[in-house]
């Protein structure tokens, strides 16, 4: 199971350092008393194996919409019609994603999900009423 933050760059090249010169795990984690033992032992075998303090790029799975087709919902929504129902911004993206993708990406462009009243339109008779 993975544990809690990551080492600097700058604490593990002192650690590797300290390894380099001769210290063992046990040595080096009286130095570093915060750091855990096996993160120490794992700090210098990777090391070892590929001698950089650099940790290599997470790989992430990638957006079900492309950047076009999230630019493309941004201007219905922000530009045309802020009232869209999202089956058809759906199939505005020509179902490239699932719904639940589409109102994530509502949700982080600021569209909030509500039922908007039903309200009979305001005629100019109506208007001239209200005014009386």
């Amino acid at each position: 199971m993975a544990g809690g933050r990551e080492l600097s760059t700058q604490l593990c090249a002192r650690i590797c350092e300290r390894a380099f010169l001769g210290y063992t795990a046990r040595q080096i984690k009286s130095v570093y008393p915060e750091i855990c033992i096996s993160t120490i032992r794992k700090t210098i075998e990777r090391f070892l194996a590929e001698p950089t303090c650099i940790s290599k790029p997470r790989t992430d799975r990638p957006h079900a919409l492309s950047e076009r087709q999230r630019d493309h919902v941004y201007d219905i929504i922000h530009h045309t019609n802020s009232h869209i129902k999202n089956r058809y911004l759906l199939w505005e993206v020509n179902v490239a994603c699932k719904k639940c993708s589409v109102q994530r990406l509502c949700h982080m462009l600021g569209k909030r999900k509500w039922l908007q009243r039903k309200r009979p339109e305001l005629t100019d008779r109506h208007a001239q009423e209200r005014i009386t």
